[in-house]
């Protein structure tokens, strides 16, 4: 049953993130290098694809570039880098490098939290460490990333490394520079649904610790990236008013949080929009995010 869920929600995040082009002509010239390994954990490869935009022929020597790391979606146990494909090529094609990661996926016993958030931070400080050899500024950094690679994206954005004990590359941060948020849970001590399209949402959270919720209450509350909004990075938040599995105040509240807090964060409502993107308007998608990333990244032509 668990599994059937996973493969549900995998499914409904690679059709919100495979949207129609709008950036037209520039996806050929996109080239990538798949399978890149930027660690190893419990004897598995951790992998990325690196995405690189057009050559800049203009120049021998072309400035570093911004960079947006993609996180894929799929309940923390399903989804692939590749689930991102269409949407880091559309932004890549406006002059960014982009890095599709894979990290570890829950599995009945094994994988479980922080495994997660472990491998996506040491993706970051990977990226940060090879900034050089992909020609990319180590401080213009953002992140994308859908439902449970939103809350893993949430969580680049307002934390940093959990421990510098035993990790590689521990002179880099793992916090990126600014994050774009699409309808990922904020807050895992929240209630979830337990009947709808996938079926039990909060099985699949409890899941993800191994334990039920009564019994991890803090820890869920630590992997929460509400809970740590006083250390936020600019948020860009991407949320469906129909969404029956991340439900609407997940958004609303962390939005709230956030600006409270005197962040920088901004709330995109998707009117009769349930746990996707509104493909009919992807053109909307891609020039509210570009600006985003170019105002936050200074790479990219931002101040910060």
């Amino acid at each position: 049953m668990i599994r059937k869920l996973f493969l549900v929600v995998t499914a409904v995040i690679i059709a919100a993130t495979n949207g129609r082009s709008f950036a037209a002509g520039t996806a050929d010239a996109v080239t990538s290098r798949t399978n890149v390994v930027y660690g190893t954990a419990d004897g598995q490869d951790l992998l990325m694809d690196v995405l690189f935009p057009p050559t800049d022929m203009s120049t021998s020597t072309p400035a570093p570039r911004a960079a947006i790391i993609f996180v894929h979606g799929g309940g923390w146990a399903g989804g692939d880098k590749k689930d991102f494909n269409r949407i880091a090529t559309e932004l890549v094609g406006r002059g960014f490098v982009g890095f599709n990661v894979n990290y570890r996926l829950v599995k009945p016993n094994a994988n479980k939290w922080p495994a997660q958030i472990d491998d996506c931070q040491l993706a970051v400080r990977w990226i940060r460490a090879h900034a050089v050899q992909y020609n990319i500024d180590p401080d213009s950094l953002g992140a994308m990333g859908g439902s449970a690679g939103g809350h893993l994206v949430s969580l680049l954005g307002t934390t940093d490394t959990r421990t510098t004990e035993s990790v590689e590359f521990p002179d880099w941060s793992s916090r990126v520079n600014c994050v774009v948020d699409l309808f990922g849970p904020s807050d895992l001590t929240e209630d979830f649904p337990t009947t709808g399209i996938i079926g039990n949402v909060q099985q699949i959270v409890e899941n993800l610790f191994g334990k039920p919720m009564a019994e991890v209450k803090e820890i869920a509350r630590e992997a929460s990236p509400i809970t740590h909004v006083a250390n936020a990075v600019p948020f860009l938040i991407f949320q469906g008013d129909k969404d029956t599995i991340v439900l609407p105040p997940q958004s609303t509240r962390f939005h709230a949080a956030l600006q409270k807090a005197g962040k920088d964060s901004k709330l995109v409502m998707m009117k009769d929009v349930g746990h996707n993107i509104n493909t009919m308007k992807m053109d909307e998608f891609y020039a509210e995010c570009v600006a985003f990333y170019r105002k936050n990244l200074k790479a990219a032509g931002g101040g910060r």
